[in-house]
């Protein structure tokens, strides 16, 4: 029996643990739904302050609403259009009816009077009619202005009048002059309400000046500020722009006098600096104009003075440069005030060309203002293709070659006379790998032969072509070889052999 009961407790206990725990839970759950429930019922009626119990009677017996709420959509939108249309209509209808009404006046019955009136005395009485109806109108128009005028002085009048009977209380009530104050005051005569008249005026105006000027003051300051905020400024003068953005219009006001010392000082050694600087700059002009002037003079005489030998095929006496500018046409003074804008464009830029020769082309540049119209010689038979603009070259292998021999000793013989006066000599030797590699017809080095030569320009090539088609040209030739390897040092050595072209073999067999 007790093994029982032991039994029975703790089963008790068991069940009622559990009894407990799923009995809270269906509590707390419970009053979670209660809770949702109030919240949503709080809502509806927020939401749905202005409905009453009545207007949910048609909906209780609806199943499925959304069918109902689209039907309830589609007649809102039908109604929609319906008013929209009608509207429209109404609009138009009221539209119509002002302009029938505009072109259809009521026009009154002629009267006895009227009638028995002929044509000119009826156009005169109309005129008469509309001259007094204009006179009414202006008189009307008139009668108003000056009752607006008089509205506006009674007002003035009677905040005069309030003004003073306050004037007067504070007065009384201020020095308990009551007993003087119930006197009856005297009138001011005409001269003193004058005078008062004149000091009001006066004070306005001034008043109104002064308010301008502060006004003025104000924008100023405010430029003054934004000018003071620039990089500029506060890289030269940190400290002066600092002090002006962090004071006030008066503070700034009362310390004015330093700042204006300040700034004169510093204006006034900038000026002296910019002053030996237009000096500086002066003397840089001078040279940029001396050093473009020579340029000018050196550019001319290539494109004048340089010619092909006569002899030469095809191109034989023609120019090896030509240029459509004119620098005669532009005076010294013209070329001067070009070179000034120029420098002055570099200085705004802060870009100034790396090499000199790059800055004295463009000051040539900039002092013809437009391209110079430079052509260069080109080896064609048609003379009406010879000459193609350089920037505009479009040739053939050999052609390019060619021309750049051209341009080349062109280039050698300037040299030479621009260092005449160093006492060196002109010409000398080029050196070139395999220029036959583009270069093949005999014409085209002929040309050249005969420039060179003109110029006293030794041409010195290296090739492996023993073709006497491509090297025929040529009178001298030396033939390098392979002589050995130097054990000690790893060099190869070179030596000179006798060379003969084949056909100049087979011509010496044939003899």
């Amino acid at each position: 029996m007790e093994e029982l009961r032991v039994f029975y407790a703790d089963a008790e206990k068991v069940y009622s643990t559990e009894a407990n725990q799923r009995l809270g839970l269906l509590q707390y759950k419970e009053e979670e739904a209660k809770t949702n429930l109030t919240q949503q019922l709080q809502n509806f009626a927020i939401e749905f302050s202005d409905l009453n119990l009545d207007d949910f009677a048609p909906y209780l017996s609806v199943l499925d609403f959304s069918t109902k709420i689209q039907e309830c959509t589609e007649a809102h939108e039908s109604a929609e259009k319906i008013k929209n249309q009608i509207a429209h209509e109404e609009t138009a209808a009221s539209t119509t009816r002002q302009i029938f009404q505009k072109e259809n006046r009521p026009v009154e019955p002629p009267t006895i009077e009227m009638l028995s009136l002929d044509e000119v005395e009826l156009e005169s009485c109309l005129a008469s009619t509309n001259r007094k109806q204009t006179e009414a109108a202006q008189a009307a128009a008139d009668a108003l202005t000056a009752l607006e005028c008089y509205k506006l002085a009674s007002q003035n009048a009677k905040d005069k009048v309030r003004s003073a009977e306050q004037a007067a209380d504070n007065l009384q009530a201020a020095l308990d002059l009551s007993g003087y104050l119930d006197v009856d005051a005297e009138t001011p005569d005409e001269a003193f309400e004058k005078q008062t008249t004149e000091l009001i005026a006066d004070y306005q105006q001034k008043n109104k000046k002064t308010a301008s000027t502060r006004t003025a003051a104000l924008k100023a300051f405010d430029s003054l500020k934004s000018e003071a905020s620039t990089p500029a400024l506060q890289e030269v003068e940190p400290d002066i722009a600092s002090q002006l953005l962090q004071n006030e219009f008066e503070a700034a006001c009362m310390d004015s006098v330093r700042h204006l010392e300040g700034l004169d000082d510093r204006i006034g050694t900038i000026q002296s600096s910019l002053d030996g600087m237009q000096g500086d700059f002066d003397a840089c002009l001078g040279e940029l104009l001396n050093l473009s002037s020579s340029a000018i003079a050196m550019l001319s005489s290539a494109c004048a003075n340089k010619r092909i030998p006569a002899n030469a095929p095809y191109v034989g006496g023609k120019l090896i440069l030509k240029m459509r500018a004119r620098f005669n046409e532009l005076g010294n003074d013209l070329r001067r005030q070009h070179l000034g804008n120029y420098l002055d464009s570099l200085i705004d830029s802060k870009i100034v060309p790396a090499k000199g020769a790059e800055l004295i082309a463009d000051a040539v540049l900039r002092i013809h203002g437009k391209p110079l119209g430079l052509q260069m010689l080109k080896m064609v038979p048609d003379e009406a293709l010879q000459y193609v603009a350089v920037d505009k070259i479009q040739n053939s292998g050999g052609e390019g070659v060619v021309m750049a021999m051209f341009l080349y000793m062109l280039i050698n013989q300037l040299r030479a006379e621009t260092q005449a006066k160093l006492k060196k000599v002109g010409g000398g030797p080029l050196i070139l790998d395999n220029p036959f590699a583009k270069a093949t017809t005999p014409t085209l080095w002929q040309a050249q032969r005969l420039l060179a030569q003109a110029m006293d320009v030794q041409l010195i090539f290296a090739t492996a072509l023993p073709d006497y088609n491509t090297v025929g040209e040529f009178s001298r030739f030396v033939r390098l070889r392979k002589a050995g390897k130097n054990t000690k040092t790893g060099r190869w050595h070179l030596e000179a052999v006798d060379f003969k072209l084949k056909e100049q073999l087979l011509i010496e067999a044939t003899a």
